[in-house]
C-alpha cells in the first residue's frame, strides 16, 4: 500500500509436501487480518502446486491462528542450550562429505521427514559431514551445518550423539529437537541442557510417515 510492504510469506515445496515460512506483517499494518489473508492465499497456492500435506512450525502464540485454518498438531519441538564437549574417539567415523554419499543423504532424510527433500538438499549438502559405519562405507547419519542451526538425522543413537557433540565443537549449543526424539533429549538434559522453549510442528491434509526419533537437530 503507497509503495510501502504491508505482508510477506514464502512457500517451500518438497514434492507433495509444502512448507508455509516467514509469514511476517509490518507493525503499522497489523490487527487487520492481513497475515491470515495472507496464509490463506498461500495455503490455496501450495493446493494448486499438488501438495497434499502442508506444514509449518509455530510458536505458542501462533499456535492458534493456524488452529483456525484447520491445522493439527503433530509433533512439538524442544528448543535446548548448554554446553556439550566434543567426544574425539569418534572423530575417526567422521567424515567430509563426499558425492558418493548423496544418495544415502538423500534416503535417508526421506525416511527421517516423510518428504522429497533433495532439491532442498542440493543446496546445502556440499558442506555436510558424515557418520560412517565401523564396517562398510554406508553412513549412519549426516548433519547439515545450514540452513539455520543445521540439521541433524541418524538411523541409531551412536551416530545421532556423535554428530551432536560434533556440532557443539563448532558453534554455539543450541538445538530444537522433536520431543518424540527422548534418547536426544534425555541425553542433552543430562549433560545440563535446559528447556528454553517448545515449538509446534503443525500439518493441514494427508499425515506423513516421518520417524521424528532420527532427527537431532533442527535448521529452525
Amino acid at each position: 500500500m503507497d509503495n510501502r510492504l504491508m505482508c510477506l510469506g514464502h512457500v517451500v515445496i518438497n514434492g507433495t509436501s509444502g512448507w508455509l515460512e516467514n509469514i511476517l506483517v509490518s507493525p503499522e499494518f497489523r490487527n487487520q487480518g492481513l497475515g491470515q489473508e495472507i496464509t490463506m492465499f498461500l495455503i490455496e497456492y501450495l493446493k494448486k502446486c499438488q501438495c497434499r500435506t502442508i506444514l509449518t512450525i509455530a510458536t505458542e502464540s501462533s499456535k492458534v491462528s493456524f488452529q483456525k485454518l484447520g491445522f493439527l498438531t503433530s509433533s512439538i519441538y524442544c528448543r535446548l542450550t548448554g554446553e556439550l564437549a566434543h567426544n574425539n574417539g569418534l572423530s575417526r567415523l567422521i567424515k567430509p562429505f563426499e558425492i558418493k554419499y548423496l544418495k544415502q543423504i538423500n534416503e535417508m532424510d526421506a525416511s527421517a521427514t516423510g518428504e522429497d527433500r533433495s532439491k532442498l538438499l542440493d543446496s546445502f549438502v556440499n558442506n555436510a559431514v558424515v557418520f560412517i559405519s565401523e564396517s562398510s562405507d554406508e553412513i549412519r547419519g549426516f548433519y547439515l551445518p545450514e540452513p539455520g542451526q543445521g540439521t541433524i538425522i541418524a538411523s541409531n543413537a551412536y551416530a545421532g550423539l556423535a554428530l551432536l557433540q560434533f556440532k557443539y565443537s563448532k558453534t554455539l549449543a543450541e538445538t530444537v529437537i522433536p520431543c518424540e526424539n527422548k534418547i536426544a533429549t534425555d541425553y542433552l538434559k543430562k549433560n545440563h541442557f535446559r528447556e528454553t522453549a517448545f515449538i509446534y510442528h503443525m500439518s493441514l491434509g494427508e499425515d506423513l510417515d516421518w520417524k521424528p526419533e532420527m532427527i537431532f537437530g533442527l535448521a529452525v
